[in-house]
C-alpha cells in the first residue's frame, strides 16, 4: 500500500510532465506537430479513469478547455482591460482583454501580439483575466522567456499580478496596462 502522500506526489509528477508535454507540443511549429500528433481519445479515457479517484485534478485538465470556450464567447463581449503600445515595434497600438481570456505576446505569427524582434521569445509572455472569489488577482502577466519581461522596471519572476496603469517592456516595447472601468448608469 502506497501512503497517500506518495500517492499524491506521484500524481503530481504524473500531472506536471503531461501538462509540460502538451506545452511542448503546442509550442512546436505545425510540421512538427503533424509528425507527431497525439491520440487524444486514449487521453480522454484516461482522464476519465483518473475522474473517480481524484476528480479535484481531473477539473484542472478541464478548466483549460472551459476556458477556451469562455475565450470565445468574451470575444463577443466588452473589453475588462487594454494594453496600450507606448514605444517599441508596435507603438501606437492598442490591444484589448477580453472577460477570462488572455493575450500572448512573442515572435510566433500566431501570437495575439506579434514583436518579430531580437530577444523576445516566440512565446515570450501572456497575460490573463480571470475572476475567481478564491483567487487574489484578477489579472496576471506570466513571463516563458529567457530574456526576461519588467514589469514596471523590475524583472517579473514567473508570474505577477497587474495593476492598473502598470508598465511591461518585452524587448524594445513598453506597454500600458489599464483596467476598463464600468461606466455606471
Amino acid at each position: 500500500m502506497i501512503p497517500p502522500e506518495i500517492g499524491w506526489l506521484l500524481i503530481g509528477a504524473l500531472i506536471g510532465f503531461i501538462v509540460g508535454s502538451l506545452v511542448t507540443w503546442q509550442l512546436r511549429g505545425p510540421e512538427e506537430q503533424k509528425s507527431s500528433a497525439w491520440d487524444t481519445t486514449s487521453l480522454q479515457r484516461w482522464l476519465d479513469k483518473l475522474q473517480a479517484t481524484a476528480p479535484q485534478v481531473v477539473a484542472s485538465f478541464r478548466r483549460p478547455a472551459a476556458q477556451a470556450n469562455a475565450r470565445a464567447a468574451g470575444r463577443r463581449s466588452a473589453p475588462v482591460a487594454v494594453l496600450r503600445a507606448t514605444n517599441g515595434l508596435r507603438q501606437g497600438e492598442t490591444f484589448l482583454l477580453r472577460p477570462m481570456g488572455t493575450l500572448t505576446i512573442g515572435r510566433a505569427e500566431d501570437a495575439d501580439i506579434v514583436l518579430n524582434e531580437e530577444g523576445v521569445s516566440r512565446f515570450h509572455a501572456q497575460i490573463t483575466h480571470h475572476f475567481d472569489s478564491t483567487s487574489a488577482t484578477e489579472f496576471a502577466l506570466i513571463d516563458y522567456s529567457r530574456n526576461g519581461t519588467l514589469l514596471n522596471g523590475r524583472p517579473v519572476n514567473a508570474v505577477a499580478s497587474l495593476q492598473d496603469g502598470d508598465l511591461i517592456q518585452v524587448g524594445s516595447t513598453t506597454f500600458v496596462f489599464q483596467r476598463v472601468r464600468m461606466s455606471k448608469t
